[in-house]
């Protein structure tokens, strides 16, 4: 035997199904949107710091007064110290023998908020961009000199996103 539903039951369970609905919806176009918002700043980033680098070596081509002794009376090359505030990305030089010469992290950069969740990090699906990092040989006068590794860090834009979603 099927019981009738009354009328004020259906019409609550149709809201609530249209409001549910409404809010897998949104909470899709955030997902999609905060993803694609840190793969944008992540890349935009990173071919910033690219092109940056690129015009330093062309300019080292051409005037060797650039081997300045930094404080510690080693050689900078490219003076990543001096990058420290580039949020996103790390750049080391490493020398041709591997050994880490410069970098932009020196110290471990300390962030503000608190960590988004696990879940949410995976829900973004942003490890293709996590485990990337774009590497450059240095060739001057046809010599190799180093390579520059630039490694995505995305940690500070997921924050944000963590933040504002919340």
């Amino acid at each position: 035997m099927m019981k009738s539903f009354s009328l004020q039951f259906k019409l609550n369970l149709t809201i609530t199904l249209l409001l549910l609905g409404l809010l897998f919806t949104w909470a899709i176009t955030v997902i999609k949107n905060a993803r694609e918002d840190v793969l944008a700043e992540v890349e935009s980033t990173t071919s910033l710091v690219i092109h940056l680098l690129d015009a330093q070596i062309a300019h080292y081509m051409t005037d060797f007064g650039w081997l300045d002794r930094s404080e510690k009376g080693e050689i900078s090359i490219f003076k990543l110290e001096e990058l420290m505030n580039i949020r996103h990305l790390k750049v080391d030089f490493f020398d041709p023998t591997g050994h880490l010469r410069e970098s932009n992290r020196t110290t471990r950069v300390e962030h503000d908020g608190e960590d988004p969740p696990a879940w949410f990090v995976k829900l973004l699906d942003i490890s293709s961009v996590l485990n990337e990092p774009k590497r450059k040989n240095i060739i001057l006068n046809g010599r190799l000199i180093g390579e520059l590794v630039i490694t995505p860090d995305p940690s500070f834009e997921l924050r944000e996103i963590w933040e504002d979603t919340s």
